[in-house]
């Protein structure tokens, strides 16, 4: 082999050499943009992936802050309701206050009122207590006056003496008068003269002791007296004659048909021949 060919040769085997060379460079850098692209690809499937989960996360959270909304949504209309009932609450209770406050005020006047009433009426209390006393001192004065004519003057010797059996012979006899006859004797001596006497324990005067008698017996009601029997013109046996200073004696005959009345008087319960107290005023009946 010629040196031109054995240079020619070498200058081949360099060309491909360099050639092969050049297809390797070519291909390498070829493969760099690929690689580059692999990875920004890779990259981007990588963010992908967590922009996807994020995404779902976050709907994730869009769908528990869409339940927690719908939960709330109730507790919210509960809560204005709840602010409602306490507004009307706190409403009403200024209403009640402003109530409570004129109440008070209107007791406290009342109050007041009710101080000067009572300090009116223990003044007046004092007044009548004052008038009571000079009244029943007049009264006093009246009925020791009263006594002392009775015992001085004519009326005693028209006292009947107290003999039962002949007063009540005729008594007795008519419309069922004897036992309000007998009532009236076992009183003697046992109920005194009060003028001013409302109880047998206290004593009566005579128009008391008369409508006292009437109940007793049940002739008239609790709430009745002598001053709403009827008027008559002629009495039966155990009527009632009223005469002057307001003697109220009860009727009777003795046993000669002879009339005598018995009743209270200042002295005792005494039975009196009606002439000792002048006219009969009126006459009343006694229910039978």
């Amino acid at each position: 082999m010629s040196d031109a060919e054995v240079t020619l040769q070498a200058v081949l085997q360099r060309a491909e050499a360099n050639e092969r060379t050049s297809r390797r460079r070519a291909f390498i850098f070829s493969l760099i943009p690929t690689v580059v692209g692999l990875i920004f690809l890779g990259f981007t499937v990588v963010q992908i992936q967590a922009a996807q989960h994020e995404l779902q996360s976050t709907s994730q959270q869009l769908s528990d802050t869409r339940n927690a909304l719908a939960t709330l949504e109730p507790l919210e209309q509960q809560t204005k309701q709840q602010l409602g009932d306490s507004q009307a609450a706190l409403q009403q209770a200024n209403q009640q206050r402003q109530e409570a406050e004129a109440s008070r005020s209107q007791a406290e006047a009342k109050q007041q009122e009710a101080v000067v009433q009572q300090r009116q009426a223990e003044a007046a209390a004092q007044e009548a207590n004052s008038k009571a006393a000079a009244l029943q001192q007049q009264i006093a004065d009246l009925d020791s006056q009263l006594k002392d004519r009775l015992q001085k003057g004519s009326i005693t010797q028209f006292i009947i003496p107290p003999n039962e059996v002949l007063l009540s012979l005729k008594a007795s006899c008519c419309n069922g008068s004897g036992e309000l006859f007998n009532d009236i004797i076992r009183d003697q001596g046992v109920i005194r003269w009060n003028p001013v006497g409302v109880a047998p324990t206290d004593g009566f005067n005579s128009p008391n002791y008369a409508t006292y008698v009437l109940r007793r017996r049940g002739l008239i009601g609790d709430q009745s007296s002598v001053n709403d029997l009827r008027v008559i013109t002629s009495p039966d046996v155990g009527d009632i004659a009223v005469f002057n200073y307001g003697y109220t004696m009860f009727y009777f005959l003795d046993e000669g048909l002879k009339p005598f009345v018995i009743g209270m008087t200042p002295l005792d319960i005494l039975a009196l021949d009606p002439a000792g107290l002048g006219e009969p005023v009126e006459y009343l009946a006694v229910p039978r």
